[in-house]
């Protein structure tokens, strides 16, 4: 079997179309239908990416006489890592539905905490009658710097609200 048809075949056996390959691989539609053609040849490193995505070799895609160790080998794999992605595929689902509220109500919370944190801060330092200022000042140095804490938790909830509402890249 010569690679063309090991990839047509591994991209059937997976229930990928050319597309999703494609995706994956960061490649057009056209340059897949053309590996599979025979009419060209996948890069190094998009051999590599191949290889991963498929559970095989290198040394499987290209060498023409490895074939039916390999096919049964492919076929464990896939199985597995189809039950794997069935698995992710179902909790994707499941917290897709809240991941864009979710992710909202992250970035409010952590711009909510900023804003308390910038008014709090702002008050410290409003002038005073005489006899408080030492006080205050004294409290204020302490204060403030115990606002690095809350500071960096809000900056966290602020870049996992992102990383929520950002859809997931598939490699």
């Amino acid at each position: 079997m010569i690679l063309s048809e090991k990839l047509f075949s591994l991209r059937k056996k997976s229930g990928m179309n050319q597309e999703e390959l494609a995706e994956k691989l960061d490649v057009s539609r056209q340059a897949i239908s053309k590996w599979e053609n025979g009419e060209s040849f996948p890069e190094i490193t998009k051999l590599k990416a191949i290889a991963d995505i498929f559970s095989v070799t290198a040394d499987f895609l290209l060498d023409d006489t490895k074939d039916e160790f390999v096919r049964a080998q492919f076929t464990e794999n896939s199985e597995k890592k189809t039950a794997l992605d069935r698995i992710f595929d179902r909790a994707d689902e499941l917290f897709g539905k809240l991941r864009i509220p979710l992710g909202l109500l992250s970035i409010i919370y952590g711009v909510y905490q900023i804003v308390i944190m910038v008014i709090f801060f702002v008050n410290m330092f409003t002038p005073l009658p005489a006899f408080a200022t030492g006080v205050v000042t004294g409290a204020g140095i302490a204060l403030g710097a115990g606002l690095i804490l809350p500071l960096i938790k809000a900056v966290i909830f602020i870049i996992i609200g992102v990383m929520l509402i950002k859809k997931r890249k598939q490699i």
